[in-house]
């Protein structure tokens, strides 16, 4: 009988051994490859965030590796351009995983319902590290890393108007549905806090020019502005400031480009955004990523696709690893989270997106921020 235990003892720790994570004939490849635009107006923006999402996978190898699964050496991954192959000539990063097919992650959403036909066709399910567009409803095959930006808008619109006593505000934002969706979450949050919007005004995708929007600006002398754009903040504030406009600009965290809002931070002094991480985190990850990549960070926000990703990781050291994860793991994986510890505090699930903590921030006159206050769902608070 003791002859037969040891014997089945031995059975299983030889099983176990062959099993143990860490052995890499053991691991199975995560099926990642990435793929990014660099042939748009700020590509080297979503270059960052793809690169974001790489080093998340890096640093997180040993967590994977006890799950199954085996990332590159140095975390990197084949990648190309599609710019091409959507609808609208829109940049986009994208990450994607088979599943027999692949997750796919989109950056903006211009390109959400193009990408929507091309998840239905291969099977695909999409995570967006980094979404903005329609309401997820109706769109089955999306887990979303990063909240909608209307998420921030709406607590600042609440804020602009309860705390910082603003009647009337200027909305310029950027004439995408990125653009038109957050505006329309600020104003109506503005409004209904009794506030009053008195021009929504768009700007080109690709502004080489702002004078005309900058001086209608200036002739109304809203009490604040909401500028809503993914690059060109500081042509923006610059000739906002140029033009005569003394108010109050606010705006999101896509006006983290490089940790300053502007060159002449003195422009952009005064500026309140919403924020996701705090600006110790932000600061550490641009050092890290400068040091790994020896090219400056182009925007501060990529930490954001940073902390999706590792959500996305949470998920997957729960999905058996095979070379073809099935879509109904991954997914289950992801719902029965609820919470997750990022970079950028604790990621909340809510269904198929994630809520992050927000914070306010408010630019100086050396062009660094300070953390001023917090927001929930609705409204932001400030700091005594």
């Amino acid at each position: 009988m003791l002859r037969r235990f040891l014997i089945v003892e031995v059975a299983a720790l030889a099983m176990a051994l062959s099993m143990s994570p860490g052995k890499a004939s053991d691991l199975v490849p995560l099926p990642i490859a990435g793929t990014t635009s660099v042939s748009g107006p700020i590509g080297d923006v979503y270059v960052a965030m793809l690169r974001a999402s790489y080093m998340a996978l890096a640093d997180n190898r040993e967590k994977l590796a006890a799950a199954g699964w085996s990332v590159p050496a140095n975390g990197e991954y084949p990648n190309e351009d599609p710019q091409q192959k959507v609808d609208r000539a829109i940049p986009t990063m994208q990450l994607q995983m088979g599943r027999g097919a692949r997750i796919i992650a989109s950056l903006l959403t211009p390109i959400v319902s193009a990408q929507s036909q091309e998840a239905v066709r291969s099977d695909a399910l999409i995570f967006g590290s980094y979404l903005q567009g329609p309401s997820l409803q109706n769109l089955d095959n999306f887990l979303v890393g990063m909240m909608l930006a209307d998420t921030e808008a709406k607590p600042l619109g609440n804020f602009a108007a309860t705390v910082l006593g603003a009647n009337t505000a200027a909305v310029a934002f950027v004439d995408d549905e990125y653009g038109r969706v957050t505006a329309k979450s600020f104003g109506e949050s503005f409004s209904s806090a009794g506030g009053n919007v008195t021009s929504e005004i768009p700007i080109p995708t690709d502004p080489t020019d702002f004078r005309n929007e900058a001086l209608r600006i200036a002739t109304e002398t809203p009490d604040v502005v909401y500028l809503i754009h993914r690059g060109g903040y500081d042509l923006a504030i610059e000739t906002l400031r140029d033009a005569g406009y003394e108010g109050r600009i606010l705006s999101g965290s896509a006006a983290l480009v490089a940790g300053d809002i502007t060159d002449a931070a003195a422009e952009g002094a005064g500026m309140i955004i919403s924020t996701i991480g705090s600006p110790e985190a932000r600061a550490q990850f641009r050092g890290r990523y400068e040091e790994r990549y020896l090219e400056k960070l182009p925007a501060e926000s990529a930490l954001i696709s940073y902390a999706g990703t590792e959500v996305l990781i949470a998920a997957m050291t729960k999905v058996p690893a095979t070379p073809t994860p099935h879509a109904d793991d991954i997914e289950a994986a992801w719902m029965g989270l609820g919470e997750v510890e990022t970079k950028v505090g604790n990621a909340r699930i809510d269904r198929r997106a994630l809520i992050y903590p927000i914070s306010l921030e408010q630019v100086g006159e050396d062009g660094k921020l300070t953390r001023i206050g917090s927001c929930d769902a609705n409204t932001c608070s400030a700091q005594k």
